[in-house]
């Protein structure tokens, strides 16, 4: 997982950092007279690398924030899986306690706690136990 991290931090910077290094290129082929439709033409290269360089910068800022959001909803899958299990194992322990005829354990475990939480992760809008959107 931490591999996976270390991968993607690094493909967008350095592929912003090699279209930057890219730009000076473009200005290979202007002529370095100091007339006036040089410096225009020098001019609308600039303006044309700047919106390159914006749109990049957008599309890393969109790109971030869709990471953010998939983070989240990684976190908020994986506790919502481990209430599941967690269950899942409080339930295997009280099936174990009745096969041991263990009466102790047995009227220690609340049912209707468990009923209405497993009802809950049914019901529950993202899925749960239930149908899955």
């Amino acid at each position: 997982m931490q591999a996976f991290s270390i991968k993607s931090s690094l493909i967008l910077p350095t592929i912003l950092y090699l279209s930057c290094r890219l730009l000076p290129q473009s200005f290979a082929y202007l002529s370095m007279d100091p007339g006036d439709e040089g410096m225009a033409m020098a001019e609308a290269v600039l303006e044309t690398e700047r919106e390159s360089l914006r749109a990049c910068q957008l599309a890393l800022e969109a790109k971030i924030s869709e990471r953010a959001v998939l983070l989240r909803k990684k976190q908020v899958m994986g506790a919502k899986e481990a209430a599941k299990q967690k269950v899942v194992a409080d339930f295997m322990f009280f099936i174990e306690a009745i096969e041991k005829n263990d009466m102790e354990t047995t009227n220690r475990f609340d049912e209707k706690a468990m009923k209405n939480t497993i009802l809950t992760m049914m019901n529950d809008d993202s899925g749960g136990f239930g149908k899955k959107k």
